[in-house]
């Protein structure tokens, strides 16, 4: 054959071949985006949960009788009381490793999930945490009834177990990342990098959003909310639990609803505590006020973990007491710049932000801003320096400088803070 005749051939064959393929490459791309919806479809349809969470440290502050409900806490502009706070401090190094499992801490996309939407685009994976299904979810802290998780009203519960004041809907549900930030809003934070990583603050253009929250019944008469709550989810006899889960924002009652793990009100994705309330090291006498230990468990399954924790105690000096040359009152010499000697110690000074602590031992005071308005146990706490008598002279622990033992009925018992951290 001759060579031109040859070449003319072989360029209709290629340009034959060329018309027969497009059709066929169209189709295999055109489809490309199809399958793509079509997959994060079937992820949705799946029910695969997408989030993980957990808190590296939890404090509560047995503070009572200040002014609820309406104000909450009156002449505390800053949120200086609570009655629980929880977030992810990076105690012991908790923040997970890339690929990690449920040992790490903070919020993460679960493995499972991560693996359904492998193969996605960023576009699609996006899509499924925005579906309808997933897009309203927030980390929560609360306290809800084991029979109960996903509709638990904690303030109706409160309501019933003390006097008055006892609480405040703004105050008994807590966003760990803030009143309006729903975890869809950071669908990019969460596929940027590994997939699995632990996040304990969510990067945004104006800066870092922790991974914290607190609520409050500081309210009711004689310590009323205070009793209540820690007979409601102590260790061994509690029905209740203080929750970390993931619950939506058009809830039931003052608390979003929990996103159930099995369609049942008693699994949710999350972990509840329980605690052992005791006098502590500072009281001899009086109310359990302390937290000596921590059970967590696992609300998808109601067992416990092997999740280890541990606590510290610091007693709360009060305004009036700074200072007063009388018996019975410690020893006080606030840190100019405390410098912690360990993990608990760390976690005490992030979770008190602002806060006095003694260098001679575990007491704390308010942050000086603080006043005036109520403190603790009502204005009888705010009293001005030198305007105590003996009927209302608090007593501190005798081994500590205290000149008697306390009373529940007579209210003069000092409050507490505990600090605990997972290990």
């Amino acid at each position: 054959m001759d060579v031109h005749l040859k070449k003319r051939v072989l360029f209709l064959i290629s340009v034959t071949t060329g018309i027969v393929l497009v059709p066929f490459l169209y189709v295999n791309c055109s489809g490309s985006s199809t399958a793509g919806a079509s997959d994060a479809a079937s992820v949705i349809a799946s029910g695969i949960f997408p989030y993980q969470m957990h808190v590296d440290t939890i404090a509560y502050m047995s503070c009572s009788d200040l002014n609820g409900p309406s104000t909450n806490t009156q002449g505390d502009p800053t949120s200086t009381f609570f009655s629980f706070k929880a977030g992810v401090n990076n105690i012991n190094n908790c923040d997970g490793k890339p690929g990690s499992d449920s040992s790490g801490c903070g919020v993460s996309l679960t493995a499972p999930f991560a693996n359904a939407v492998n193969n996605l685009s960023i576009s699609d994976k996006t899509a499924v945490l925005e579906s309808s299904s997933l897009a309203n979810l927030y980390p929560d802290l609360s306290i809800r009834p084991a029979s109960d998780l996903v509709n638990g009203d904690a303030t109706a519960y409160i309501s019933t177990n003390c006097t008055t004041d006892c609480g405040n809907q703004s105050y008994a549900d807590a966003n760990l990342l803030g009143p309006s930030s729903l975890l869809s809003n950071f669908a990019s934070v969460f596929y940027s990098g590994n997939e699995t990583d632990w996040h304990n603050a969510i990067s945004t253009s104006t800066g870092d959003i922790p991974l914290s929250g607190q609520i409050s019944f500081t309210g009711g008469q004689s310590d009323g909310a205070g009793i209540a709550i820690r007979n409601a989810i102590a260790q061994g006899s509690g029905s209740w639990f203080l929750t970390t889960e993931f619950a939506t924002a058009t809830g039931v009652g003052q608390s979003g609803q929990g996103a159930s793990s099995d369609g049942s009100n008693s699994h949710v994705y999350g972990y509840g505590y329980r605690f052992t309330f005791t006098n502590g090291a500072y009281q001899s006498t009086g109310p359990a006020r302390t937290v000596s230990s921590v059970t967590e468990y696992d609300l998808t399954t109601g067992q416990q973990t092997g999740s280890s924790w541990s606590c510290e105690n610091f007693e709360i000096l009060y305004p009036g007491d700074i200072n007063r040359i009388a018996g019975g009152v410690p020893q006080w010499s606030p840190l100019v710049n405390p410098q912690p000697a360990n993990a608990l110690q760390a976690a005490a000074l992030q979770m008190l932000p602002n806060w006095q602590f003694d260098e001679y031992g575990n007491f704390v005071a308010p942050p000086t801003s603080v006043t005036n308005g109520d403190f603790c146990n009502g204005n009888l706490q705010m009293e001005s320096q030198g305007s105590y008598t003996p009927s209302n002279t608090l007593y501190y622990d005798a081994s500590h400088g205290g000149g008697g033992a306390c009373s529940a009925a007579n209210g003069n018992c000092p409050h507490l803070i505990s600090v605990c951290i997972r290990n």
